[in-house]
């Protein structure tokens, strides 16, 4: 059948983007700006009904693959955004994919860039291994707070079995003692019985039986 006809061009620029910098039609990109592409725009009366034609005129810092996928990414927007104004939008993900594939030390001469990631890789070394150290002994100060609420549970159930121990001798009222010195100790309702309010009374030898004459 017959091709659509495309309305005439009413507008025509060109967009500069890079990794380091916002868009501008204004003007060259900064020596520094890192990864670049340049975005012709031409659009007609119709648009944004009508699409319009993106074209990357110009891509510099990307390796061949990168420069393939930013080519797929731009035809996937323009169709994503079909109907609506678009080319704000295609020039954030432009950008976004610039600034992914950025290396700030790709213009540094091959030894430096050696220097440099020898640097890093045993900077990051260091603070790995600090956070291992912080961590080992966050690890040791905390086992040792157990040990010591641990031993001082103990400490207190010996004290309380002692203090028991004495106000069964002395006959004491259980009940108080419980209440105010042996709360935490369970196993104490085995040797007292259940309602009792005092300790019992010691063993009582029967009395001697005189001979008969």
């Amino acid at each position: 059948g017959a091709s659509v006809r495309a309305s005439t061009p009413v507008r025509r620029y060109k967009v500069n983007l890079s990794a380091r910098s916002c868009c501008s039609d204004f003007g060259d990109l900064q020596p520094d700006a890192g990864p670049s592409a340049t975005l012709e725009v031409v659009y007609g009366r119709l648009y944004p009904l009508e699409s319009p034609l993106l074209i990357l005129s110009h891509i510099d810092g990307l390796h061949r693959d990168a420069r393939q996928e930013l080519r797929a990414l731009v035809r996937e927007e323009i169709v994503k955004l079909v109907g609506r104004e678009c080319v704000f939008d295609v020039c954030v993900a432009i950008r976004e994919h610039l600034r992914k594939h950025d290396d700030p030390d790709a213009d540094l001469p091959l030894h430096d860039r050696f220097k440099l990631r020898e640097a890093k890789e045993a900077e990051k070394r260091k603070a790995e291994e600090k956070e291992g150290k912080e961590r080992s002994e966050r690890m040791k100060a905390e086992k040792r707070e157990r040990q010591t609420m641990e031993l001082e549970r103990i400490q207190e159930k010996h004290r309380a079995a002692k203090r028991l121990g004495q106000a069964f001798h002395c006959g004491g009222d259980l009940n108080v003692l419980l209440e105010e010195q042996m709360v935490g100790l369970p196993h104490m309702s085995k040797n007292v019985g259940v309602g009792s309010t005092h300790a019992p009374a010691p063993f009582a030898p029967a009395p001697a039986v005189e001979p008969k004459a």
